[in-house]
């Protein structure tokens, strides 16, 4: 597990988080009202499991919201500018009042800062980072992460506005072809 592979999901992941967590509070919703007594352990042990994956996606918000209030000289500002935002870096320079060459500079700065604190986060919890990591979603933008890092890219497009809707279809289409839960 690569830290700076880390750092970039984080921060590209990190808006999606919430309407992830609801996704899943829905999904969970749909599967206890399912009546079925043939399936019922089985549907028991998913919920279960969700249950633990959205814990752990609060967790994760909660470190990446502490990082970025940690961060120096406005660093966070400028993180969540980028990521959250997805303000281009033109814009950023001129509604913080610095030349393009000061943003580059800054960013660069600002995504090494994070980097190291979350590396100590990563050391602090190892084993809730590794199972972040067996979330198909999370697993696809750090392998896309490690292909554009690989490839000397600095940049990543992954759709910005999905809905909860579109997040819960998204789930029960990986879960149904993995055949870890029952047809809904």
């Amino acid at each position: 597990m690569e830290v700076k592979i880390w750092s970039k999901t984080a921060l590209v992941i990190y808006r999606f988080l919430e309407n992830f967590t609801y996704a899943l509070d829905r999904f969970v919703k749909k599967l206890s009202t399912i009546i079925d007594a043939g399936d019922t352990f089985a549907r028991t042990g998913k919920i279960m499991s969700l249950t633990d994956d959205k814990i752990d996606l609060i967790n994760l918000k909660i470190i990446i919201d502490d990082i970025l209030l940690k961060l120096p000289k406005g660093r966070g500002k400028l993180i969540i500018l980028r990521y959250m935002d997805k303000i281009p870096a033109l814009e950023i320079a001129e509604l913080m009042g610095i030349n393009i060459r000061t943003y580059f500079r800054e960013i660069n700065a600002a995504e090494n800062s994070f980097e190291k604190a979350l590396n100590l986060k990563i050391a602090k919890n190892e084993p809730m980072f590794l199972r972040l990591l067996n979330q198909f979603w999370i697993r696809q933008v750090y392998e896309e992460w490690q292909d554009k890092l690989k490839e000397g890219e600095g940049t990543l497009k992954i759709p910005i506005d999905s809905t909860a809707d579109e997040i819960t279809k998204m789930i029960m289409k990986n879960l149904k072809r993995s055949r870890k839960v029952c047809d809904i």
